[in-house]
This record gives structure tokens, C-alpha cells and sequence, in this order.
């Protein structure tokens, strides 16, 4: 046990001693009372009082004492990324694997693995001195967590790790690594570590490469015009001479051109020609396939090239065909791609060669989400239009809202105005599915569900817990959708033994709801008792259904016995494997949406004509044909309203969202609702203006773009000429990148030379970057005019493929910056002595002990408590001590009657005060033995109130207690 003195004292808040500066107010009061002269009880109630302040604001202060422990925490952290070599990874969990095994009975473990990102795999199991957890067991050679392997990021692990040390104890981190840094900066994190008492040990994997072969780049011009050979050449180096390899080029992944080399050490140069003839940006990619090679993943090289030529349009539908693409087709002189979901992007590059695209009646849940994140920025960065048609599925819950998509769109699916629209009620029941994952999945596949559902419709959730079936969300309104996902978050369900008992807590809620369609989603693993079908019917007969999920079921019985279920209460089956656990997200949403039709409005009616835009241009108000039925949605701010439906609901609404232009349309092209415009002679003119009038425009006067890439970094290069051929200088031109997971970014862009301007940014994620050079078009009449510059820059691996081994100045810079090596293959022992087993390592040697902290405000608080109860008593309660009594005289003289008149009060020397004693005066004749007594009466005191009469009481009392 440390000392006393010993011992390390902090205040977390010490700004409540202050509380301590009203003892001296209560000292005043104290002596004020007792006009300058107080008794001892009240020194006893005011010291009592300073101690219960001086109590309190200690306890408010938060105090803590640190207390040594004796424990030691290790924490191994193991890198995961895919440039390690197979051998090197096995010899780095036989090492965490015999190593972590070797702790002492007190001493504690950490498992942590890394790569492009970090996760915790076992965490210690300590919490404190005196508490702890059942402890996860490491075991390297099964990794659960989901980690993007491309690139390794060792400082973020190293934080990650150094965060989750238990109070107290000694700590130590071990890094088992290749070196290969190709993020952040893990010297500096190893020097913070050290200055902070956490001692660092790191297990070198070492190795290296024989024979390796990888592609340096691909090397293609920016743009190119169409129909005319595009130079491309492949930059591929070779360590050794004499490799045989085939070198092949493939555009849009269709192989354009192969040949057999041998590749020479050092640098070898290929070169093609390809033709492209559409518009946009084209792929083209390398292979190198050898025999003779180390790392496969870098025998790839990426490049992209916008050929110049006429927009086109992509119309995306549900079912890939469509009157409204047909007609576009005839109406429009520009191409027209029609087909299904399929044909949406998601990389940005692939944007390039679409002026706009109209979604027609297709919905969110129908995209990926990286499908409409990369649309969302193609709209707002790249000045894409977007037309989205309405119908059954598009607006609404399910549809648009609460999506990318309705971000850009001048209509919103929430609806505000005052009216009383039925509601839908959904119930999802969760049943603990066993796969790596199973509940976080449960749990992100609920608030999807919620996603698709308005504030105003109804939501309950069932789990089976510790005591069996309970509403983890009891049946309610939506509203308010942050406390539902809290809600959600804390779930956690287990296995079920029945399906029956959660339906019938599920038919019990939804039978007290008023809502209009009511519906259920089973989502479990098959392995509980089949459910009674007779429920099922009967459900179905009270208007309520259910559909059913099930994810890696134990046997063939399980989504046989949901089968049933969902086809007897006029649901849907989904049958879906843990590794396509991606799709239940849409599946949720989509059956989510199944409550959600009073949005719908089926009525004729006549629209109306409420702005000017030139894609109503040509079009009186009369001219348009009535339409069956629309979705009621809400015009947006700003928004401009151009048609109309009844009760002031929009119909056709147009605005900008950042460069590209959008219209959204309330109702539908023809299928349900606009039949009659089918036939209407201005059914293909309509539509063609409005595509027309949200296409964007890209003339790229004079301009001339370049990119190159450099490691991580990207850099791209603008030169910009007048007509006449001078350099145009001084434009303010701003940039931005639409990264391949869909994300944007402005860089800063410069003028670097003559009419050149540069600009460099971030490449570390693998796939296509789409760069847009946006500035305002400097020649006569085009003022305010902005003009676009596309260019593609492709990244083919990560950086630390490129490495032919480890990385041995990084283990030197990690010992400079005061890390152990644990050596691999240490030297022999002496003659005598046993030989070094490294895995012993991290559990021996001294290491600085740190501190646990101690909180004593709760010791504090008692204390408080018992001073309070102790200042109450010494105020408020009187002892009356026992009086004094003289011993008897043995001859007591015989008392004189005392008569009234005698009766005199005399004060004590000291001030007290004395009762009246009855004197008899000298000349009163005495009185016989035989007489009656004589009672005197006293004339009453004046009446002199309440506090003289209190007075009195208080003198009386300071008499006898003086007695």
C-alpha cells in the first residue's frame, strides 16, 4: 500500500471552494446574534456548520487520490493489410497467439488489428482495480472485424489502443507490423505514447521480395477527340532480367489489344492506340500477368479519358423500358440510354458523358447507397440535371425521403400543410440471427425500416430478452426519430423460442392502433418453434401482415415455417445469406414502405399553370390534359412553382442545387395516373422541353487539361487560351473532387504559369476521382457565365504495394523515438543460460506504474449528510442540564412570612437574572402558628406582548441552565 504522503491529490472542478467563502458571512451572523459576546454552543453550531461547507465543496471539487496498482496491461496491435506477405502474417499470430498466454494471473490483455482503419478485437478485461469483465479470448487466426485492407494507417491503431488501457497499472503497447506507413504518422504517436508513461514494444515482420513486378503507371491524355487513336502507354517495372510476361489493355473491361514481352530490369514501356467514338470518360486498364512475381495486387494500372462530343440522356426505370424514354428517343436529337438501375454510376467518372438523367417512378431504396451519393455529387459538383417523375413508388417514405435524392430535388415528401392523412403502423420483431454481426446488422436494418416511415405513421419493435418477449419500442407515433434510434442502439435480442408469444405482443399493440394498414417483419435465423398458422390467419382476417427474413437459417425446416407464415397473413418470404447481408437494409425499406401509401391522391383533376420556364414554353394553360392522380408532397424554399394540383399541392416544381438544375414532377408519365397524356399530342414536346431545360452545358472554350499522379497525391493542370491565342491570366477558378466512394471536396487551385493553373489533392482511396474546374467565362457577353473542366484521375492500388519488403528505417526511426525491438530471430545465449523466447517479453522487465484514480466525493457526500443531521441538532435541540442542590442545614432557622409588598427582584453580579424572592417587612406582626395561610395574590404583569413574554421565558431558561 503506498503511503499517505505518498499519494497524488487532484481537484477535478476546483472552482467550488468558493462555496467556502460564505463561512465567514455565517461567522458575522453568529456574532451579530450574540451582540459580540456568544456561548459556547453557538462556537459548537458554527464550527459545525464551516466543517459541513468545507465538506460539501470538497465533494462538489470531485477530489481523487491515485493509487498505485501492481497489475501490467499489454495491448497487441497487428497489422492486417494485404501488402504482408502469407508467410509473414502467420509468423505474427504464432507470435500474439503464444505471447498473449503468458501473462500472469493478475496481469491483463488487449487484442487490436489494423489496416486502412482499426478495431478493437478483444479489449481488456479489466475496469478498475477492483472490477472486471469475463475476459475475450485473442485468437489471431480468427479476425471478425470487417477491415478495408488497402492501406495502413499505425498511428490510428496505436491511439485506438492507447485509449483503451484500464486506470492504473503499468501498460505496455506491442506493434507487430511490416513498417510499411502509408498514413498518418506513427513515430510521433510512439514518442507521445513513451512521454506518457506507456512503454512500446514492436515484433518486426521482416521480408522481402525475390522477383517483383508491378505496373508504375498509366499514362493517357486528358480528353480527346472522338473517332481518332488515343496514345496510351503502360510504364511496368521489373527487378530482374528475363521475365516472361504477357502485357494486355482493355478499355471498359473488353480487351482491346495483348502482347507477349520479356521484361528487361528497371523500366520497360508498352504502348497502344485505341478508338473511342461515344462521348464521356472511357476506362482504360493494364494487366500484367507473369509467373515471376511477389505481389499480384500492383500488376494493374488504371487511366481515364473524356472523349469530347454531344450530352446524353439516361432515363432509369423500374422495369428498364418506358413510354416516356421512347418518347424522349424520338423527341430529343441527342442520345437517349433507357434502362434499369443498373445503368446508375457509382464512380463518379462514369457521370461524364450524361447531361442529365431522369429517374422515372423509381425508388431510393432500388439505388445502392454509394449509387446515390455519387448522383447527389455528380448534381451538385458536376452540373448533371436530374429530372425525377413521380408515380407509386418515388416520393414519400421509401421513395425519396429522408434520401441524397431528396436533398436535390425543389419538392419535399414531408407534408406540413394542416390536414389529416391516414397512417400507417409497423411492427418489426427481432430474433437473434448467429452469424458474425448478426445484431449490430438487426439493429441497422430497424432504423432503415424507421427511415422509411413519416413522423405521423407508427412504429413498435419486439425483441425476446432477458425475460422473454418485450417492446424494445413500444407501439408509437414516429415523431421524433433521434429517441428511436437510441432505442434501437441499445437492442439486443436473443434466441426466441417461439414466434408465437412475440406475434401475439405484436397483434395486442396493433389491434389498439387506429392506423389504416398495419404490417409486421419477422426477421430470425429459422431456429425457433414453427408458428401456429391458425394466429397467422387470424391476423390476416384483422387486416394485419407479415412478412418474413430469414438470414442463415440452421436447417431447411426454418424458412420453410416463415414461408408459411408470410404466405398465410399475405406477406412476403425473403430467404438471404450472411454475406449478402447488404441487401436487407432495401428489403426492410421495402416492406416498411408497404403502410405508407396515404401520400397517394386518386382524383382528376386539371392542372394548372402557376410560373414561366422555358420548358412550358409553347404551352397554354388550357393545353394540358387531365391527370388521374398525383403524390402529395411540399414545395421547398426557394423552390419555383411552375404547375399545380388541387389544394395547393405542387405538381411540377423546378430549382438549382449547386451547379446542376433539378424538376421534380408530383405525379406519373402515364402508367396510373397520366393515361390520358399518352395519348395527348404534346405528351413528347412536354417532357423534351423539361429535359432540355435542366441539361447542363459544357463548352470548354480554349481549355486544356492534364493530371498526374504522384504517390497519394493527385495534381491537375489547366491551361486556359483566348481566341486569338494569348494566355488568359487571372481567373478565379475553384475546384473540387468527387472521390470514388462518393464524397466531395473543394482543393485550392492557383495559377502556376502563363494561363496555367494547378491544383493538388488527396488520391489515397482506390477507383476513379472526377476533378471539375469551375470559373467564370471571361470573354465579351458571357459575364457571370460559368464554365466546367473535367478531368479523371485513376489509382489502381494503394501505395504500399509498391514496397518490395519491409520497411527497416521505419523500425530504426521507431527505436530512435524510444520502442524496444522484440527481435524475431535473437542472437544465442551465453554457454549455460537458456535461449530468449521473445514471446516471453512483453510480460517481463520493469515497467513505470501508473496511478489508478480514486474518487472520494462519495465518501465526502456521507460525511456531508452526517454533518448536516449534526448542525440541525446543535441548533435546534436544548439539553437542559440537571440543576445543583445545596446540602441541608442541620438547624434551619424559621422562615419569615414573606408579604407581598417585600417581594423584590435582585440581579446577580454577573448579570443573570434571579427569581423574586418573598421578603417580610421588619414591622409586619408575625403570624400565629395556628393561623390559615395566607395567599398572597400578585398583580399581574402588564401585557407587553408576545416578546416580552418570550423574553422572559428565554431569561428564566438562561437562569436554570445556570443553576
Amino acid at each position: 500500500m503506498t503511503p499517505l504522503l505518498a499519494l497524488s491529490f487532484e481537484l477535478a472542478r476546483p472552482i467550488w471552494l468558493l462555496v467556502l467563502l460564505t463561512v465567514p458571512v455565517f461567522a458575522w451572523m453568529t456574532w451579530r446574534t450574540a451582540r459580540g459576546r456568544p456561548r459556547a454552543g453557538d462556537l459548537v453550531a458554527l464550527g459545525a456548520r464551516s466543517l459541513l461547507l468545507l465538506v460539501v465543496a470538497l465533494a462538489l471539487s470531485i477530489p481523487r487520490v491515485g493509487v498505485d496498482a501492481s497489475f501490467r496491461s499489454v495491448a497487441y496491435v497487428l497489422d492486417t493489410s494485404e501488402s504482408i506477405p502469407v508467410e509473414a502474417i502467420e509468423q505474427a499470430r504464432d507470435f500474439v497467439k503464444r505471447s498473449a498466454v503468458a501473462r500472469g494471473e493478475d496481469d491483463d490483455a488487449a487484442f487490436v488489428v489494423f489496416a486502412d482503419g482499426a478495431a478493437v478485437e478483444a479489449p481488456f478485461a479489466r475496469i478498475s482495480t477492483a472490477q472486471r469483465m469475463e475476459p475475450v479470448p485473442i485468437d489471431p487466426a480468427n479476425v471478425g472485424s470487417m477491415l478495408p485492407r488497402g492501406e495502413t494507417d499505425i498511428e490510428g491503431a496505436l491511439r485506438l489502443a492507447r485509449a483503451g488501457f484500464p486506470p492504473g497499472g503499468a501498460r505496455r503497447i506491442v506493434l507487430v507490423t511490416d513498417g510499411n506507413e502509408t498514413r498518418g504518422d506513427a513515430v510521433a504517436a510512439v514518442r507521445d505514447l513513451v512521454a506518457d508513461g506507456v512503454d512500446v514494444q514492436f515484433f518486426p515482420l521482416r521480408y522481402e521480395r525475390d522477383h517483383e513486378v508491378y505496373v508504375e503507371k498509366l499514362v493517357a491524355p486528358a480528353s480527346s477527340p472522338r473517332n481518332l487513336p488515343v496514345p496510351v502507354r503502360s510504364v511496368v517495372w521489373s527487378t530482374h532480367d528475363d521475365v516472361p510476361a504477357r502485357i494486355r489493355f482493355l478499355v471498359e473491361g473488353v480487351e482491346v489489344a495483348a502482347r507477349d514481352e520479356i521484361l528487361k530490369k528497371g523500366r520497360n514501356v508498352y504502348e497502344v492506340g485505341p478508338v473511342f467514338s461515344g462521348a464521356g470518360f472511357h476506362t482504360i486498364e493494364t494487366q500484367v500477368d507473369t509467373a515471376l512475381d511477389g505481389d499480384p495486387q500492383n500488376n494493374r494500372g488504371l487511366a481515364a479519358t473524356e472523349v469530347h462530343g454531344p450530352g446524353q440522356v439516361l432515363v432509369v426505370t423500374p422495369n428498364g423500358t418506358s413510354a416516356l424514354g421512347d418518347a424522349l428517343i424520338e423527341e430529343l436529337t441527342d442520345p437517349v440510354i433507357v434502362g434499369g438501375v443498373d445503368l446508375l454510376p457509382s464512380d463518379p467518372g462514369g457521370y461524364a458523358p450524361y447531361d442529365v438523367v431522369v429517374l422515372q417512378n423509381t425508388p431510393a431504396f432500388a439505388m445502392s447507397p454509394l449509387q446515390r451519393k455519387v448522383l447527389s455529387a455528380a448534381v451538385r459538383e458536376l452540373g448533371v440535371g436530374l429530372v425525377c417523375v413521380g408515380g407509386d413508388k418515388a416520393y414519400g417514405p421509401g421513395g425519396y425521403a429522408g434520401t441524397e435524392i431528396e436533398k436535390l430535388l425543389p419538392l419535399s415528401s414531408e407534408i406540413r400543410q394542416k390536414r389529416v392523412l391516414p397512417s400507417g403502423a409497423l411492427v418489426v420483431i427481432l430474433h437473434t440471427c448467429e452469424f458474425p454481426g448478426g445484431n449490430e446488422a438487426a439493429r441497422r436494418i430497424t432504423k432503415a425500416a424507421l427511415d422509411a416511415l413519416s413522423a405521423h405513421d407508427e412504429i413498435g419493435v419486439i425483441q425476446w430478452g432477458m425475460s422473454g418477449d418485450e417492446w424494445l419500442i413500444k407501439l408509437q407515433q414516429v415523431g421524433d426519430k433521434r429517441q428511436h434510434y437510441k432505442a434501437i442502439q441499445q437492442g439486443n435480442p436473443m434466441d426466441m423460442p417461439s414466434y408465437d408469444s412475440s406475434l401475439a405482443l405484436a397483434e395486442k399493440g396493433l389491434n389498439a392502433s387506429t392506423a389504416a394498414a398495419k404490417h409486421i417483419i419477422v426477421i430470425s435465423d429459422g431456429d425457433a418453434t414453427p408458428p401456429n398458422l391458425k394466429l397467422a390467419a387470424k391476423m390476416h382476417d384483422q387486416r394485419i401482415t407479415i412478412s418474413t427474413v430469414c438470414v442463415d437459417p440452421h436447417d431447411p425446416s426454418g424458412p420453410k415455417s416463415l414461408r408459411n407464415l408470410s404466405a398465410e397473413a399475405g406477406g412476403n418470404h425473403y430467404d438471404v445469406k450472411s454475406s449478402q447481408i447488404s441487401r436487407l437494409p432495401q428489403i426492410f425499406i421495402k416492406e416498411a414502405v408497404t403502410v405508407r401509401r396515404s401520400a397517394w391522391r386518386d382524383e382528376a383533376f386539371q392542372p394548372t399553370v402557376l410560373g414561366t420556364h422555358t420548358m412550358l414554353r409553347g404551352f397554354g394553360a388550357d393545353d394540358f390534359p387531365a391527370l388521374r392522380g398525383y403524390t402529395v408532397t411540399t414545395l421547398k424554399e426557394k423552390a419555383d412553382p411552375l404547375m399545380g394540383a388541387p389544394h395547393d399541392d405542387p405538381l411540377l416544381a423546378w430549382w438549382r442545387h449547386g451547379l446542376g438544375e433539378t424538376a421534380a414532377w408530383a405525379s406519373d408519365a402515364g402508367d396510373r395516373w397520366a393515361i390520358d397524356w399518352m395519348a395527348w399530342g404534346g405528351y413528347g414536346r412536354f417532357w423534351g422541353q423539361v429535359v432540355r431545360s435542366c441539361a447542363r452545358a459544357l463548352e470548354r472554350p480554349g481549355v486544356r487539361v492534364e493530371t498526374d499522379l504522384d504517390g497519394g497525391s493527385a495534381r491537375v493542370f489547366m491551361d486556359v487560351l483566348r481566341e486569338d491565342g494569348a494566355f488568359e491570366n487571372g481567373l478565379s477558378v475553384r475546384g473540387v473532387v468527387i472521390r470514388p466512394d462518393g464524397e466531395s471536396e473543394d482543393f485550392r487551385v492557383v495559377q502556376a504559369g502563363p494561363g496555367r493553373y494547378e491544383g493538388r489533392f488527396d488520391a489515397d482511396q482506390v477507383g476513379t476521382y472526377l476533378a471539375n474546374l469551375v470559373y467564370e467565362d471571361p470573354r465579351d457577353g458571357n459575364e457571370g457565365k460559368l464554365q466546367q473542366v473535367l478531368a479523371g484521375v485513376c489509382v489502381a492500388y494503394s501505395a504500399e504495394h509498391l514496397a518490395q519488403g519491409s520497411d527497416e528505417r521505419f523500425f530504426a526511426l521507431l527505436e530512435a523515438a524510444g520502442a524496444t525491438l522484440l527481435d524475431p530471430e535473437p542472437p544465442p545465449p551465453p554457454d549455460g543460460q537458456l535461449p530468449i523466447d521473445t514471446a516471453q517479453l512483453p510480460w517481463t522487465g520493469e515497467l513505470q506504474s501508473s496511478e489508478e484514480p480514486l474518487d472520494l466525493w462519495m465518501i465526502l457526500a456521507g460525511l456531508a449528510a452526517l454533518l448536516l443531521v449534526t448542525d440541525v441538532a446543535l441548533r435546534r435541540v436544548r439539553i437542559k442540564l440537571p440543576q445543583r442542590t445545596k446540602p441541608a442545614a442541620s438547624a434551619a432557622p424559621t422562615p419569615k412570612p414573606v408579604t407581598a409588598a417585600a417581594s423584590i427582584a435582585r440581579p446577580r453580579p454577573d448579570g443573570a437574572y434571579v427569581p423574586p424572592t418573598e421578603v417580610a417587612p421588619d414591622d409586619a406582626p408575625p403570624t400565629p402558628a395556628d393561623a390559615p395561610p395566607t395567599t398572597t395574590t400578585r398583580k399581574p404583569a402588564p401585557r407587553d406582548g408576545l416578546l416580552g413574554a418570550k423574553r422572559r421565558a428565554q431569561k428564566k431558561q438562561d437562569w436554570e441552565e445556570n443553576q
